[in-house]
Parts: C-alpha cells; structure tokens; sequence
C-alpha cells in the first residue's frame, strides 16, 4: 500500500468478486430513482394548490411531481432489471 491508500477502504479489483461497473450502475439508478420518487411526494404534498414561481418561469407542482414520478420509477425499475439479470447471469455461470 502507499502512502495516498492507507485509508484501508480500497480494495483491489481481484479481492471484490463479481462487482464491476454495471453493479455500481444498478446501485445508483435504484437509489436516484428512490430520490426521485421521494421529492416527487414532497412535490405533490408541499405544493399542492400552488405553482411553483421563480424570476424566470413558474412551473406547476403538480406536473413537476409527475415528471420526477416517471424518472424515479424508470430508474428504479431499470436498476432493478440491470440487478437481477447479473443475478441470474451469475446464476448460470456456477451451474
């Protein structure tokens, strides 16, 4: 180890089995997507009746909180898939 690595949270590729960059991409879509939906919800009950208005445009709360609704289930759900297809892929490969 040298000196910039002596945190002892770096692990070398070799000693992490099967995590590569399409788990770390599954990771993060799952957890944008749960963002998402969160502010989505707070979208929907903090401003229900009103839009919301800033210099430059104003923007209903309600169509805000649908279009974060989608994105945070698409995340979701394509975080989900990517998931469970290296899941079983893994699945396959030992048998």
């Amino acid at each position: 180890m040298t000196a910039e690595n002596d945190s002892g949270f770096d692990f070398p590729e070799e000693t992490r089995p099967g995590k590569n960059w399409v788990d770390e991409l599954s990771w993060y879509l799952l957890v944008l997507g749960f963002i998402a939906i969160l502010v989505a919800g707070l979208c929907f009950f903090l401003f229900r009746n009103r839009p919301l208005t800033y210099a430059d445009f104003s923007i209903d709360a309600n169509t805000l909180g649908k279009y974060l609704m989608m994105f945070g289930l698409a995340c979701y759900v394509v975080g989900r898939v990517l998931h469970y297809s290296r899941k079983l892929k893994r699945i396959k490969e030992n048998s």
